[in-house]
């Protein structure tokens, strides 16, 4: 089984606990999920859906990310990042963010994992939807390692 990039990150979005990635193989192919720890466990959760297919959350994640990448928050941040930096301008700063979108899928996978876990600190799943906490502390350091 492949390791996830999100491993330490996904929770159960009903019993906030750690959601753990788990696998099935039918006719030769094998198909990863998370599954929330207490239901693999038999403990209580309160959730009616307990496993997720991981691909669906792992892309659902990288196209969050690269929304958030884009929205008016990260832009502010940036802008206050190039104004306390006079080494380093506005327009290195946007650059950078585009490249990290241009190459995410060319990284290695723990490229990818140093990345969203620098980047979040917390992505919880729900029957509805997806929430993602991040951590935008880390967040400019990220972009000065990318400038």
């Amino acid at each position: 089984m492949t390791p996830s990039f999100l491993k330490g990150l996904v929770h159960c979005g009903s019993c906030n606990v750690l959601m753990h990635q788990t696998c099935s193989n039918k006719k030769g192919l094998q198909y990863r999920y998370y599954t929330c720890s207490n239901h693999l466990k038999y403990k209580s959760c309160e959730a009616s859906q307990h496993t997720f297919p991981a691909e669906i959350i792992e892309k659902r994640v990288v196209e969050e990310i690269v929304r958030i990448l884009k929205s008016p928050e990260v832009v502010m941040s940036l802008n206050r990042l190039a104004e306390r930096r006079k080494d380093v301008s506005k327009a290195d700063l946007m650059t950078a963010i585009k490249n990290l979108n241009d190459v995410w899928n060319f990284l290695y996978q723990a490229e990818q994992r140093k990345i969203i876990h620098m980047l979040i600190n917390k992505i919880v799943i729900q029957e509805n939807g997806i929430k993602i906490d991040l951590n935008l502390e880390d967040f400019e350091s990220l972009i000065m390692q990318l400038v």
